[in-house]
């Protein structure tokens, strides 16, 4: 059973709740056409939650989902951008 204030409280709830929507939000980048304005939104949003989430677990004693932060903001950096208007 985990212990500690950290790993029973909402800092982790936290945590997974917005790992979540990063997820969800992760496909909608990268495999539908959306238009201009709500892709950039959504970039916004997911690079604030990688920072932010990123920033938490850095000083909540949660290694594993820093590293993971720090993989996602590569990975955030390296997609190409909004597909070409047809």
């Amino acid at each position: 059973m985990p212990h500690g204030a950290t790993q029973q409280g909402r800092g982790a709830l936290l945590v997974i709740f917005s790992t979540g929507l990063l997820v969800g939000a992760g496909p909608l980048l990268g495999l539908v056409a959306l238009p201009q304005r709500l892709f950039l939104l959504l970039n916004f949003l997911v690079i604030l939650d990688i920072i932010c989430t990123g920033f938490l677990t850095y000083f909540i004693p949660a290694h594993v989902a820093f590293a993971l932060m720090i993989v996602a903001a590569f990975g955030w950096f390296a997609h190409p951008g909004p597909a070409p208007r047809t």
